[in-house]
């Protein structure tokens, strides 16, 4: 019976690898749906032996338990590369990724690249240069356990994401497929299909990319990541590395991970689009063209360095890779949607050369990039990063003055200093973590063309982020004011500056006449009751539940006194669709439960509960 019993054991163990089955299925059948909020990350770079994964993460995240505040930072964006995992043991960041996890960073991006020396194709495309891909990437994928794990050994790719994503799972949400592999050499990956050339017409030649190997072998390592990956976990995500020009995910697109050309073959069915679920890019506006063009009338550059022209050029990238998508099926209809994620962006808070570069325009782009990332479905954005590489005075290029905090590297844990750009993130995050963009709140706005922003809504409140477009060159001054619409029956509101989370500065004002500047404002709605000389926020005073609903609510709510109440529904049009009426209602806290009628459609309704006939507290209730 012993000996048996322990011959069933490793039966089971090797029968648990051999479940891990191949995927039946691609990104051309489903992409797993991703319900959660935006996420603000950061690329948080070397700062010096002093400063370990886990103390990076306490002052990106803020860890009370060694006095840190943080930045705002919900998620990081690391590198996992094989040669340093072959090197130092796969579970060399077990603990850093545990502690991540007990800060709360469960969204993380991980981008795998880098063979060891012992598994780099020793192929050289180019003269002198060597392959920078992995050896034996058209090895079978899967041997059935031939060698102890399901997937071929000797696929040294096969074999590292399978080790890696079996090890780190838990911790990371999406896995980046090699660092900016289009990275470009020649000047040619931004030229439109109408240059000669141009990557739309052309296959990149392997000299010209960092991947100094043909592009099919990209194509190729994503197939093997997505079967590998997805048999571990199939609600990971699998994305691209941070893609820089849009014609290389047009190459992506439109060839398979055949080495004979990229052709279509019984082997080869599927273009590159099968085998990633969402779209990781990286912007600088200041570097990509985004903020100048070629006037004529001057002979020279007109410039627009403020960071509305900059969060500007960073949508209208993002939108040009969707339409590439769109342009190939992956629109909803033909195939799914895919994803976006922003892994790398910022902007100097010092200038450079012709760039945009100031503290106010950094901590702005950071703000206005957030909001627009909301309402762009960009799921993510990773800033980079989180200190800067040396003192202001010192600081020689963009990419050294563009940290969340000042240089840290001279220093020990943990006395540090935020940017401004810092302290920013950390009241962006503190007033909005949780929140979605809703997008009727925010038609009720009606903006006018000078004015940007939106609603977000949470489970406990509203907050509406507002700013005056900036349209002048190297300024982020602006000026406009602003009514709030009646409907939203606001008797006063409070706002909150972009230092909000050092300062805990409030002021409550009239919701007419409001003035905007160029710098984004957090602004809550509230009203003065009579049962008190303090303010009321209007969603946290009446309690709604369960909200969303589908077929039943409850209103809990509390009186002090003896009073008579009026309880009213309207929907976005302002028309009235429910009223609830009852007289001499008891002090004390009340709980109103409510079957929802067949006239009340599915939509957003702002809601009013009246006392005594003369006190409005507003609410808002939202029915799927």
């Amino acid at each position: 019976m012993i000996i048996i019993k322990h011959s069933l054991i490793i039966l089971l163990v090797s029968l648990s690898h051999l479940l891990l089955a191949q995927p039946n299925f691609t990104a051309n059948d489903i992409v797993p749906e991703y319900n959660i909020p935006f996420k603000l990350g950061i690329n948080p770079n070397f700062n010096g032996h002093q400063w370990s994964d886990q103390k990076s993460a306490d002052i990106a995240v803020g860890n009370p338990d060694v006095g840190t505040e943080g930045v705002g930072i919900q998620a990081f964006r690391v590198p996992l590369p094989e040669s340093f995992l072959e090197f130092w043991g796969y579970d060399i960041r077990v603990d850093a990724f545990q502690h991540y996890a007990d800060l709360g960073l469960t969204e993380n991006v991980v981008f795998l690249e880098a063979p060891s020396d012992d598994h780099r194709d020793t192929t050289f495309y180019c003269n002198g240069e060597q392959s920078t891909m992995f050896a034996n990437i058209y090895e079978p994928i899967w041997d059935d356990g031939a060698n102890g794990t399901p997937v071929n050994d000797d696929n040294y790719a096969a074999l590292y994401f399978y080790r890696t994503a079996s090890k780190y799972k838990d911790w990371v949400k999406f896995w980046e497929i090699w660092n900016e592999p289009d990275l470009d050499n020649s000047g040619t990956g931004w030229m439109p299909p109408t240059i000669p050339g141009n990557w739309y017409d052309n296959t990149p030649d392997p000299c010209i990319i960092q991947l100094r190997a043909p592009v099919y072998e990209y194509i190729r390592l994503l197939r093997i990541a997505y079967e590998v990956i997805k048999s571990v976990d199939p609600d990971a995500y699998i994305t691209t590395g941070g893609l820089g020009y849009e014609s290389f995910l047009d190459v992506i697109l439109r060839f398979t991970d055949n080495p004979d050309g990229g052709a279509v073959t019984p082997e080869y069915p599927l273009t590159g689009g099968a085998y990633f679920d969402v779209l990781s890019f990286h912007v600088y506006p200041h570097i990509n063209g985004s903020l100048k063009v070629w006037d004529n009338s001057i002979s020279g550059f007109a410039y627009s360095r403020h960071s509305d022209a900059a969060v500007e050029g960073t949508i209208d990238f993002k939108n040009r890779f969707q339409d590439i998508l769109y342009q190939y099926g992956y629109d909803g209809q033909t195939y799914p949607e895919k994803y976006f994620i922003l892994t790398e962006t910022g902007i100097p808070r010092k200038q450079f050369q012709d760039h945009i570069g100031s503290d106010a325009a950094a901590r702005n782009y950071a703000i206005k990039l957030q909001i627009e990332a909301y309402q762009n479905n960009i799921r993510q954005v990773d800033i980079y990063q989180l200190a800067d590489q040396a003192s202001f005075d010192d600081g020689w290029d963009w990419l050294v003055m563009s940290g969340l905090y000042k240089q840290i590297s001279q220093i020990q844990p943990y006395d540090v200093i935020p940017n401004e750009q810092g302290v920013a993130c950390r009241t962006t995050t503190a007033i909005l973590d949780g929140k979605d963009f809703d997008e009727d709140l925010t038609a009720i706005l009606d903006l006018p063309p000078d004015i940007k922003g939106g609603a977000f809504v949470g489970s406990s409140d509203t907050v509406f982020v507002l700013w005056t477009k900036t349209d002048t060159d190297q300024s982020e001054a602006a000026f406009a004011t602003y009514d709030f619409p009646v409907q939203l029956n606001f008797t006063s509101i409070e706002m909150r500056k972009w230092d909000y989370s050092i300062t805990n500065n409030v002021d409550e004002m009239d919701p007419q006449n409001v003035t905007l500047t160029g710098d984004p404002v957090f602004i809550k709605g509230i009203e003065v009751g009579d049962l008190g000389d303090s303010a009321f926020d209007l969603i946290n005073n009446v309690l709604v539940k369960p909200n969303p609903y589908y077929d039943y609510f409850e209103l809990t709510f509390l009186l002090q006194n003896e009073s008579d109440i009026l309880i009213e529904l309207y929907d976005m049009r302002g028309v009235k669709v429910f009223e609830y009426t009852q007289a001499d209602m008891p002090q004390g806290e009340h709980t109103l439960f409510f079957e929802d009628s067949e006239f009340i459609a599915q939509g957003m309704y702002l809601g009013k509960l009246q006392v005594e006939g003369k006190r409005d507290i507003a609410f808002k209730m939202i029915r799927l």
